[in-house]
């Protein structure tokens, strides 16, 4: 888990990497992509090529949605109500803005 400190520089970067998201919700870079894998996150909002890799990079927003996907899975929740809760949660999101 982040120190308060480099959360805060973190909060000032409007696109964090797969790794730092991973860092902020205290998940794994490989859960982020099995949940996208599985459909329970959309692709990422921005793909930045570097080199031969492409980085994935994500938005607040998402952040936020991951850090609920994850809450969910930390109190085990079936795979069915994971995918009915994240649409609740992405209606959520996108009628706050």
């Amino acid at each position: 888990m982040l120190e308060n400190h480099e959360l805060e520089v973190l909060r000032q970067k409007e696109y964090l990497t797969i790794g730092e998201v991973a860092e902020v919700i205290d998940s794994t870079t490989m859960q982020i992509r099995k949940w996208e894998r599985a459909g329970l996150m959309p692709p990422p909002a921005k793909r930045v090529q570097r080199g031969s890799r492409i980085d994935r990079m994500y938005t607040w927003e998402e952040v936020e949605e991951m850090k609920r996907l994850r809450g969910l899975y930390k109190v085990g929740a079936p795979t069915a109500e994971e995918a009915i809760a994240r649409e609740v949660i992405r209606e959520d999101i996108l009628g706050r803005r």
